[in-house]
């Protein structure tokens, strides 16, 4: 017997938990209630490893990647991540990649 792999997609929103960030077509709110700190938000990608646990990408940040042993681990280890990835792209003064708000996860059967 086959099994489907399950996977989860979420949105990290980085620097507010799980707070619903929307600005139109870009990937980042200002956030006035915290002196105007930038909050990006990225799609996460959430798949159940073999020997437990999960491993967590952002399909948006090529290489940004991490694992954990819990849903909740993972999350926190991909906020992490995340930050290092953002911060990396600032200090070489590139652009953070934008992620449109239209896009869609699917599952194709081939």
């Amino acid at each position: 017997m086959i099994r489907a792999k399950k996977n989860i997609s979420q949105k990290v929103y980085f620097g507010v938990p799980q707070q619903k960030a929307r600005d139109g077509e870009t990937n980042h709110i200002k956030t006035p209630s915290l002196g105007n700190k930038v909050v990006y938000n990225f799609t996460a990608i959430f798949e159940p490893a073999k020997e437990g646990g999960y491993v967590v990408y952002i399909p948006a940040l090529p290489g940004c990647a991490t694992q954990g042993e819990t849903f909740e681990e993972a999350e926190f280890m991909i906020k992490d991540a995340v930050g290092g990835y953002l911060a990396t792209l600032e200090d070489l003064d590139e652009e953070i990649p934008f992620e449109s708000e239209k896009m869609i996860i699917s599952k194709i059967r081939v």
